[in-house]
């Protein structure tokens, strides 16, 4: 997909800990800019595959697009699933990866407020997922390729 970054190499910006963010709303709209025509099959986007050197990633929970900024999980459930998932930075692959059932994150929203929430099912996927990203972590690491 055109302006995803794709570069696996270990010296690419996918392969990076990111800079926390500092300027949410400046941040968020650079993210939300350079993803107006990427959104509809996605369902998520960090901010190292966009070529932004920020903490933070979009998502969609819940069929809502919202901003992730210095996010940490701070509590898994115990029970952990297979995961079916593929990657815009690794296109027309598929991979089996192991997911915990539910996710708590602690995270900063577009306006630099701090909150907390449990995800649940494919919204904790798809979390636990754009956070492997800003740690530097792909599918390809952790998953069995399909």
């Amino acid at each position: 997909m055109r302006g995803i970054v794709t570069d696996t190499a270990p010296e690419s910006i996918l392969r990076r800990t990111l800079k926390d963010v500092i300027e949410h709303k400046k941040t968020y709209n650079m993210m939300w800019f350079k993803t107006h025509h990427k959104r509809k099959d996605a369902l998520g986007f960090a901010g190292n595959q966009l070529n932004i050197d920020a903490n933070a990633f979009l998502a969609k929970i819940n069929y809502k697009w919202m901003f992730f900024a210095n996010p940490v999980i701070v509590r898994t459930s115990s029970e952990i699933n297979k995961s079916h998932e593929a990657c815009l930075s690794i296109p027309n692959k598929d991979y089996i990866v192991d997911r915990y059932d539910w996710v708590e994150l602690d995270y900063e929203d577009d306006l630099g407020v701090s909150c907390s929430r449990i995800f649940k099912g494919l919204d904790a996927i798809v979390i636990q997922h754009e956070v492997d990203h800003l740690n530097g972590i792909l599918i390809s690491d952790k998953g069995e390729k399909k």
